[in-house]
């Protein structure tokens, strides 16, 4: 995208003889980025300022990558509005915090374009911080720009020296996205059918409050009316929540476990429980004999793919075109699936406790999520809890339980 381009020897003034760089789009070198590395020639030795150009190149060209609407425009020397290099030349004082947050995140997981592909340290991302910072504050200062960016630069969810680098599992990390952000996705459920929707509702619901794993939807008795009838009142207040034991992961009949049926779940349960399925048994001339999940004949679903699979990507889908979401959250997204919800489940159970002040239970935690003994799995949930919470507690507790788990197994 940019060119970095040496000049050797270049004057800097009468004291100061030494290598500059600058940057160029299609040849023409870019105002504000130049005028910043001319400042700092003066102020940092050659090195230093390779490294500074280097960085500067990075971002900039991501930002011309993703802010493209230079590339529509000509070379028009009479208005700067319809210039080219006008307009890439103050791309990057289109961007917000989330871009800037997010492009730190895919240095760190080394998915930057422009790189070699390489994760990059803390200290190696700090350096580009600086650098990022230093431009923006040039810009305003000496008047280039009346842009002043206050930008986080929080990037610590994705980082690898606090995931990858003590055993943690990194990529739990990206999966996740809050209530907020999950009850926004529930508004693109594509399913046109009343009824089927109403199911594929209660299916997300039930993965991402209840932490269910999608095939144990399906599997054997876990969801059928005659069980759910016992244990979901008809005349429970809305707030009402209960318990219920379901068959998991194991071999033969699996192992059993017990999941919990908050409020959020609890409710529309109830309703597709015993408003929807009588007014469709009703309709269709059918009746419901095992599970609530069903085709529109009544026959139980027998695979869990045509919601995992099917219904999961067209609702990201149209998440992705409608949602206004910016690129590091389109590639996120496209990362996720229905699976993903569980993983939600676990840390928000984690940052829940906290909230209420309670020690945090991993005996509990494990039996919630069906396995078999605490795993790196689980510290990284409780880790990413510990990120989102701002909990340097409970950040070594997570790190102290991975290491256990590694030395555990060898």
């Amino acid at each position: 995208m940019l060119e970095s381009i040496k000049v050797s020897n270049y004057e800097f003034d009468v004291t100061l003889t030494q290598d500059a760089y600058v940057l160029c789009l299609e040849g023409i070198p870019l105002v504000s980025a130049n005028a910043y590395l001319a400042y700092k020639g003066k102020r940092v030795k050659t090195d230093a300022l390779r490294n500074k150009a280097q960085m500067l190149k990075t971002y900039l060209s991501q930002v011309l990558t993703d802010y493209n609407d230079w590339i529509f425009l000509e070379d028009d020397r009479e208005n700067p509005e319809k210039n080219r290099y006008v307009k890439a030349s103050t791309a990057h004082l289109e961007v917000n915090d989330s871009y800037v947050s997010g492009y730190l995140s895919l240095l760190a997981r080394g998915d930057v374009e422009f790189t070699k592909g390489i994760p990059l340290e803390n200290s190696s991302i700090t350096q580009h911080i600086h650098v990022i910072r230093e431009f923006y504050e040039f810009c305003y200062d000496y008047g280039l720009s009346s842009f002043n960016p206050s930008f986080s630069y929080l990037y610590d969810k994705y980082t690898q020296k606090q995931t990858a680098t003590i055993g943690l599992d990194k990529a739990i990390h990206d999966l996740y996205y809050d209530e907020v952000e999950f009850n926004k996705l529930l508004n693109y459920l594509t399913t046109i059918n009343p009824f089927l929707h109403e199911r594929d509702r209660l299916i997300l619901l039930l993965c991402y409050y209840s932490g269910i794993r999608p095939h144990e939807l399906i599997k054997f008795h876990n969801f059928t009316i005659k069980r759910l009838l016992k244990v979901i009142d008809k005349h429970a207040p809305f707030n009402a929540s209960t318990e219920l034991i379901v068959t998991g992961k194991g071999r033969g009949a699996g192992k059993l476990r017990k999941i919990i049926i908050p409020p959020q779940v609890y409710a529309p349960l109830k309703k597709f429980l015993y408003v929807t399925i009588p007014l469709w048994e009703k309709k269709q001339q059918i009746k419901f004999s095992g599970s609530i999940f069903t085709s529109l004949s009544g026959k139980p679903l027998k695979s869990s793919s045509c919601f995992n699979d099917q219904q999961w990507k067209k609702m990201v889908n149209a998440y992705i075109s409608k949602g206004m979401l910016d690129i590091t959250e389109i590639e996120l997204w496209k990362k996720r699936d229905l699976y993903s919800t569980r993983h939600c489940f676990a840390t928000n159970h984690v940052i829940q406790q906290r909230k209420e002040g309670k020690r945090l239970d991993q005996i509990a935690l494990k039996e919630l999520m069906g396995h078999s003994n605490f795993s790196t799995t689980l510290a990284s949930y409780i880790y990413l809890a510990a990120v989102l919470t701002e909990d340097e507690r409970l950040k070594s507790f997570a790190v102290e339980m991975s290491d256990k788990d590694h030395a555990r197994r060898g």
